[in-house]
């Protein structure tokens, strides 16, 4: 249990965000207040939030192997039912350092993938998403190799 500052709420700590930088690993204010926290910022900052969001839509528009980057990064960071992330990600670990190999498959064509040596939602081990554990395969490799980790 976490009391949230802004509700005064005592409430489960699956509904408040993950941030990495605070002691708890935990976002100060619950989901439903730092919902509210980013409408007030949007509604005081309305030009340079637009500004900023235009800027990141015209990057993904014009670089497919950015867009493709940025959606398995984003795709990492859905949460389960129990409100834990999917698939956890390191502080270290860089979205910028994996872009080498989307812009590969880009290169190669839509028959190849990029793909995760060690799985990260594997059985017994699972993988990260860092350069390290990233490789371009095709997508029938990627299909016959599965969830498996293969030594």
């Amino acid at each position: 249990m976490k009391e949230c500052p802004d509700c005064s709420k005592k409430i489960s700590k699956k509904f408040f965000g993950i941030r990495s930088l605070s002691k708890d690993g935990l976002q100060p204010a619950c989901i439903l207040c730092m919902r509210e926290r980013r409408k007030a910022a949007y509604k005081n900052h309305a030009e340079s939030t637009k500004k900023r969001v235009n800027k990141n839509w015209h990057i993904r528009r014009e670089d497919p192997a950015y867009a493709n980057m940025d959606n398995a990064w984003r795709s990492m960071g859905y949460y389960s039912a129990w409100g834990e992330r999917r698939y956890p990600i390191r502080p270290w670990a860089r979205m910028k350092d994996t872009l080498p190999f989307y812009q590969r498959v880009q290169e190669l064509g839509p028959q190849y993938c990029v793909d995760h040596i060690i799985p990260l939602g594997g059985k017994l081990v699972c993988g990260l998403n860092v350069p390290e554990n990233l490789q371009v395969i095709t997508h029938i490799e990627n299909r016959r190799k599965g969830y498996s980790y293969q030594c």
